[in-house]
């Protein structure tokens, strides 16, 4: 296998789909999320609709027993949020090379049963269309991640993984047409370039760390809305707002960072292959800050 003379890992050849990664869990995840988020609607609801049931003697008594004990109700609230914040105080750390502050609780063990479960789905979707080792397409992207890997040794997570053309943790899909599209390499290895970047700087287990949170602040939202607001209509629009607030003010804000930090640490990786041709691409950019 190709670079096994430059470190002890291997490098497979497949092409198949290139590009903007996208976070896959495995079923089982995806059902218990929903289950989960089901289970705090009908949770809120039946709160909701309990509440509306009470005589008003009842009411008044259960707001004086929530007077009476609010120290411990209050003391419960201040535990958890001080567990919260010492939680993601103990799990922020610094991305490699950039070092850019982070959240991450998926730990690589974790995320390579995740990466498994979801590469092995798509790699027998894809195997009718992957192009065999022999092909000029796959011995082109093949040598240019040679090249690039091996001038990048130096960097931090390049050795962690077991590469192969195929961006989910050390695997990355390349399709036939952008080949054919790209037929400069230094282009092309740009492109690679980006994609190691999202690998060695765990893009995909930051992301799922970000998810986590997300989903879980959703299933509190949703008890809450679903046990607050008066109508199911209003319960509705008012989760539909804060799916949409978290989609543009969280998710989407964070993708896009995470693909300029690929940008920059891929036109570092790719500036030590690229031909002279190209250097006053990067002459022009502050590469040494990163």
């Amino acid at each position: 296998m190709l670079l096994t003379s430059i470190y002890a890992r291997t490098i497979t050849y497949q092409q198949f789909h290139t590009s903007a990664r996208r976070n896959a869990l495995p079923v089982l995840g995806i059902a218990s999320k929903l289950i989960l988020k089901g289970l705090a609607w009908l949770s809120g609801r039946s709160v909701r609709v309990w509440y509306r049931g009470l005589p008003k003697d009842k009411r008044i008594i259960l707001k004086e027993h929530i007077i009476r004990n609010r120290l411990r109700y209050l003391g419960i609230i201040a535990g958890l949020s001080v567990g919260s914040a010492i939680h993601v105080y103990t799990h922020i750390e610094s991305t490699p090379i950039s070092g850019r502050r982070r959240y991450m609780v998926i730990t690589k063990k974790q995320l390579d049963k995740i990466v498994n479960s979801a590469k092995t789905a798509r790699d027998l979707a894809a195997y009718e269309f992957v192009l065999p080792e022999t092909s000029e397409e796959t011995k082109r992207v093949v040598k240019i991640s040679e090249r690039l890997l091996a001038a990048n040794l130096d960097l931090p997570g390049i050795r962690s993984y077991n590469w192969s053309i195929k961006v989910v943790t050390g695997a990355i899909y390349i399709t036939k047409r952008m080949i054919a599209t790209e037929n400069d390499d230094n282009k092309l290895a740009c492109i690679l370039g980006h994609e190691i970047a999202h690998v060695i700087l765990g893009h995909t287990a930051e992301s799922l760390s970000q998810m986590q949170v997300t989903d879980l602040l959703g299933v509190i939202a949703a008890f809450f809305i679903w046990s607050i607001l008066p109508s199911d209509w209003s319960s509705f629009l008012a989760y539909y707002i804060y799916n949409k607030f978290v989609k543009y003010s969280i998710r989407l804000s964070h993708s896009r960072s995470t693909e300029e930090e690929a940008d920059v640490v891929g036109l570092r990786i790719a500036a030590k292959v690229i031909v002279k041709k190209y250097k006053h691409i990067f002459d022009k950019r502050d590469l040494t800050a990163i």
